[in-house]
């Protein structure tokens, strides 16, 4: 049988949950993923129990949903860029080559370097 016991101001003794703000959470999980090695030192320097760390996971991956469709959209953005300038040079490289080809054909290959042509 257990009895809570009650202090003269009407509350228990019972210890407050404590709360951890995200910043917090984010902070003590970013240093852990960077040093693994290192975890049980950060949870005893801070006062968390592993568990906190499983359930700040959960609550990251779940938090980061809706982040991570918005970096998918972002990649996908920019792999088509990529996709679009990557064409673009190689037109840009094959013009280069036919013209170097015709100049060769037509014997119109200047004897000069680029500075004599200038002036």
């Amino acid at each position: 049988m257990s009895t809570k016991q009650v202090t003269s101001s009407g509350q228990s003794d019972k210890p407050k949950r404590r709360r951890f703000s995200a910043e917090f959470k984010l902070k003590i999980l970013d240093e852990i993923d960077q040093n693994p090695d290192s975890t049980g030192l950060i949870l005893r320097r801070e006062a968390v129990y592993s568990s906190n760390l499983v359930s700040w996971r959960r609550w990251r991956e779940k938090m980061g949903e809706g982040r991570s469709k918005s970096v998918h959209n972002e990649n996908a953005r920019l792999k088509r860029e990529n996709d679009r300038l990557k064409m673009k040079l190689k037109k840009a490289e094959t013009i280069i080559d036919l013209q170097k080809k015709i100049s060769q054909i037509m014997g119109m290959e200047s004897q000069s370097g680029p500075e004599e042509r200038l002036s």
